[in-house]
């Protein structure tokens, strides 16, 4: 532990700084586990093993087993992908082959579909438990960024109007623009 003894010497201070000294180098020197792979061999074999290049070739043809899969229609999943292919493209490198923007979609579709962890998908997909995270968040990322201005608008004076109008028609709460589905609780917030 450390030598150090509250008092008012010099020695004590100095001795107390060596020892801080010595313990960071100690946390900074520490062996780590040295990384023996650039790629794991397991994930080698993504696009002949990997769960989008043996299924989503099927899965296309089965509109049914597709949207049960994604939780999106063939046609929905293309439309998404137009609307972030740029915000999620990586570019080839001499190194490696980047995962294409398909799959990275399909990465990302399952697991907000199914909530599987990302060491759970990594196996799955054949990819590095760290990618399917990076993948997830620039994916959620780049739906958000596309998405949120189609479908959730910035709300007019004229939509909260219409809104309260409904709420009051349907309901009978006047003045309300929204609502939460509470178990036998009504909470009403009136302007």
């Amino acid at each position: 532990m450390f030598s150090h003894e509250l008092s008012d010497s010099s020695d004590s201070d100095s001795d107390y700084e060596e020892d801080i000294q010595f313990m960071i180098m100690a946390l900074l020197t520490k062996e780590r586990k040295s990384r023996r792979h650039w790629i794991h061999p397991l994930n080698r074999t993504r696009e002949i093993n990997g769960e989008f290049h043996c299924l989503f070739k099927v899965l296309e043809n089965d509109d049914e087993k597709f949207h049960q899969y994604f939780r999106l229609s063939k046609a929905q999943f293309e439309q998404v992908h137009s609307l972030i292919e740029d915000d999620v493209k990586k570019i080839h490198t001499r190194f490696r082959k980047p995962i294409g923007t398909r799959e990275r979609l399909a990465v990302c579709l399952r697991f907000l579909a199914t909530g599987n962890s990302f060491r759970s998908l990594g196996f799955n997909y054949r990819m590095g438990f760290a990618t399917v995270k990076i993948i997830v968040e620039e994916v959620c990322n780049a739906i958000w960024k596309e998405l949120a201005p189609i479908v959730m608008p910035q709300p007019t004076e004229q939509m909260w109007r219409e809104i309260a109008k409904g709420f009051e028609n349907i309901w009978h709460f006047p003045n309300c623009i929204g609502a939460m589905d509470g178990k036998h609780v009504t909470i009403i917030c009136v302007v």
